[in-house]
């Protein structure tokens, strides 16, 4: 009511999208009721996801895992996985009263649409899920889906630590390749060194904390050490199950991190059947 309402201080924004989205309400039903006309149907299209600033999350908040955002992992089309941004749903919630959202979201697309298309229908039974702090794919995890305990690693033959094996493994030899000429700068200005290996500032210790961070220089190096800096938080052998506490995945595309490359080919071994099982 307060951002509807004729005189608050939001209600000139507000009114503008409301205005033109009752113009693109009234345009799509004249297209509709002329094409029907001509005896055309009308097939439309209906994406799995909402945006995380839609109507939907502002008034059914506790419908949707903000925490998480919908993506797909890491495949021969990106190395990195993909992040499309939407927050991902809260289908136990849903449930309570037969999954009446979805209900009146087709009813409201049956007004223009004879036919639907589901975009990655998948997603109702399955998703990749990214925490919201993470930029990249390469730290989703599946949902549903079934998480490792400790003692299920273990029993490959995995000296398992849950604090360690979790968090990022950065060597020089990766900041070399990762960086080149401008490691020196990284280690400056981003990391801790702890022997021979390095740990990222508190500073840039999220995906989003580095998306967010202010570097003055050309858009290009700018680009080029955020995406590496994003790089490095992902370097670890298992990521924590964000339901679960004490459960565990193996990081997606693991064989490509620098935590794995740096085992022994035993360990190796035991981390590729572990996955293969995974």
């Amino acid at each position: 009511d307060k951002y509807c309402t004729a005189g608050t201080k939001e209600y000139k924004e507000v009114a503008f999208y409301l205005y033109v989205q009752y113009q693109l309400h009234k345009q799509l039903k004249e297209a509709v009721e002329y094409a029907h006309a001509k005896g055309v149907a009308i097939k439309g299209d209906i994406p799995i996801g909402v945006n995380r600033n839609s109507v939907e999350t502002w008034m059914y908040p506790e419908l949707f895992d903000r925490n998480g955002q919908a993506g797909a992992p890491p495949d021969d089309f990106s190395k990195t996985g993909q992040n499309w941004g939407f927050p991902i749903y809260n289908w136990e919630n849903m449930a309570k009263d037969n999954y009446q959202w979805w209900k009146l979201r087709f009813e409201n697309m049956a007004e223009y649409f004879d036919a639907y298309r589901v975009d990655h229908i998948l997603g109702f039974f399955r998703i990749f899920r990214i925490p919201s702090g993470d930029t990249l794919g390469l730290m989703g995890q599946f949902a549903p889906s079934m998480p490792l305990t400790a003692e299920e690693i273990r029993n490959y033959g995995i000296d398992f630590r849950p604090k360690e094996d979790c968090e990022p493994v950065i060597s020089e030899n990766y900041l070399d390749e990762v960086f080149g000429g401008e490691k020196e700068y990284i280690i400056s200005k981003f990391l801790v060194r702890e022997g021979d290996r390095f740990h990222l500032k508190p500073s840039v210790n999220t995906q989003a904390k580095v998306a967010a961070l202010h570097i003055e220089d050309t858009p290009e190096r700018v680009a080029f050490l955020k995406f590496g800096l994003m790089l490095l938080s992902c370097q670890t052998l298992f990521i924590q199950d964000y339901k679960e506490k004490g459960k565990y995945h193996p990081r997606i595309a693991v064989q490509e991190s620098n935590a794995f490359r740096l085992l022994d080919y035993k360990e190796k071994e035991k981390m590729n059947r572990l996955y293969a099982y995974y």
